[in-house]
């Protein structure tokens, strides 16, 4: 018997069973990114030593400048963090409309390899904006190289925002409309 038939023959509704799976989703991304800063940290300290004095220049408001190292990483990792929720929520909505996890994950990763593409492409057009590619990378911001030169910071988590609860909610709908695999 299947998972989802398991948990449909206990008194749980398929609200609580959409948003657990989707919370486990959620703790695996981020198991999986604590283990690549590890491994990544491990790796940079032994091919490349713990030498230096900890700080690192950075691009702010046109001006560079020196900050810690720690900060750095712990920016961009908080920023490919926000990245990382909205493709796994992508991902999670696509296997619930289509039942086929691996077709979610790839569909996802495919899209995030072009996205950066599509934005290249699109920038010069007025719509290119609002287009979850052109706003999802927040390290735009810190490293002061934007393609869409008039996008803030605001705009890009107001609209990271709008997109990551859209596609909650159409996950969440196509979960609980959907019938039960007889397979």
């Amino acid at each position: 018997m299947g998972t989802i038939k398991l948990l449909l023959i206990r008194p749980a509704t398929r609200t609580k069973i959409f948003f657990a799976k989707y919370a486990s989703v959620l703790l695996f991304a981020l198991t999986a990114l604590i283990v690549l800063f590890v491994f990544s940290w491990l790796f940079g300290m032994l091919f490349f030593g713990l030498g230096g004095d900890g700080t690192t220049l950075q691009v702010q408001d046109g001006e560079v400048v020196e900050i810690s190292i720690w900060t750095r990483i712990a920016q961009d990792y908080g920023l490919q963090l926000v990245k990382l929720v909205v493709w796994a929520t992508f991902a999670f909505m696509i296997s619930a409309a289509l039942r086929n996890g691996a077709l979610a994950i790839g569909t996802a990763i495919f899209l995030m390899f072009v996205g950066s593409s599509v934005t290249m492409f699109i920038s010069d057009k007025p719509f290119a904006k609002y287009v979850l590619f052109s706003n999802l990378d927040l390290t735009q911001f810190t490293t002061g190289y934007k393609i869409i030169e008039d996008l803030t910071l605001t705009f890009s988590v107001v609209t990271i925002t709008v997109y990551y609860l859209i596609f909650l909610i159409i996950g969440w709908v196509l979960f609980t409309k959907r019938d039960v695999a007889g397979h």
